[in-house]
């Protein structure tokens, strides 16, 4: 899936070597973004409010936010 992401908006980044794949973010997540198979995590950008809800919860901290400085930019994910 490709998000398209727009400059100064801030995204949710997936710290791939910390998370343990758990799925605690997905039952909280409220715009039902984010996506978990049995190898990866994923999260639809576009659709995503930035609640926090997922950083807050997740029990590694495999999740924060950071924001994109560049011009719009796609992101597969």
């Amino acid at each position: 899936m490709v998000s398209r992401v727009k400059k100064n908006q801030e995204m949710i980044k997936i710290k791939t070597g910390r998370c343990d794949l758990c799925g605690t973010c997905v039952g909280v997540c409220p715009e039902n973004v984010i996506r978990l198979s049995m190898t990866e995590l994923s999260i639809d950008h576009a659709g995503c409010t930035r609640c926090h809800k997922c950083i807050w919860i997740c029990p590694v901290s495999a999740l924060e936010m950071m924001e994109l400085q560049n011009d719009i930019i796609a992101i597969s994910s």
